[in-house]
């Protein structure tokens, strides 16, 4: 199983840093928002990247979107505060150990993609209002709850039934809490659900069982007609 995703805000040196600190992933971090080092007395030439939103303060007074380009001659009080992705991020979200109604425990691996947009508004609102660490808190208390909640309402035979189900289900109820901070939850999938070793191959056997059994009773069907 993959590890747990997480969500961070981090430093970088200049703008045109953003493009290479987006795509550094360290265990199993995903950065959402940069935030440019402020210069001593003015920029003599600052780079506004073209890709992610871009936000700007005056006097540490939000000012909006800043256009890409080069601003020349920028004096310390107008700054970029914050450096935001537009891309789509996936996002981790294992629960080990989830009892089911027969009291066996499961582990359930979910994958979910966002991202924030569909404009500036919606970044500012992402950065102002949430931010990638307490939105990394939201997620993991969400997607835990959910997942432990849905294996404890079945039986182990009938965890991988409800797999898409669980998927649109968590989709909506995601949607709902995380739209008025400017993310868009794009999809969500269940990418595995492992019992015990035991159970699992039992479980595998009858299966195949049952499949067998329903192919001779259609060849019979068949001979029959």
């Amino acid at each position: 199983m993959d590890g747990h995703s997480k969500l961070v805000q981090r430093t970088i040196k200049k703008a045109t840093d953003a493009d290479k600190a987006f795509s550094k992933l360290t265990h199993n971090e995903i950065p959402m928002v940069l935030v440019p080092r402020k210069p001593l007395l003015f920029h003599f030439a600052l780079n506004v990247p073209s890709g992610p939103f871009v936000i700007w303060q005056r006097f540490m007074k939000d000012k909006g979107s800043l256009e890409p380009g080069v601003k020349w001659l920028w004096p310390s009080w107008n700054y970029i505060s914050h450096i935001v992705t537009r891309s789509v991020i996936s996002y981790n979200a294992p629960a080990r150990n989830c009892p089911t109604a027969d009291s066996v425990m499961v582990s359930v691996d979910l994958s979910l993609t966002f991202q924030i947009g569909p404009d500036i508004e919606a970044a500012r609102k992402f950065v102002y209002r949430l931010g990638p660490n307490r939105f990394d808190e939201l997620l993991s208390a969400e997607t835990e709850e959910a997942i432990r909640g849905l294996v404890y309402s079945v039986t182990h035979d009938k965890v991988n039934d409800l797999r898409e189900e669980f998927a649109s289900n968590m989709l909506a109820t995601l949607n709902s809490k995380v739209e008025p901070f400017g993310v868009q939850i794009l999809n969500v999938k269940v990418t595995n659900v492992k019992l015990p070793p035991e159970l699992q191959q039992r479980l595998e056997h009858t299966t195949a069982f049952k499949t067998k059994m329903e192919e001779q009773e259609k060849s019979h069907e068949n001979q029959i007609h």
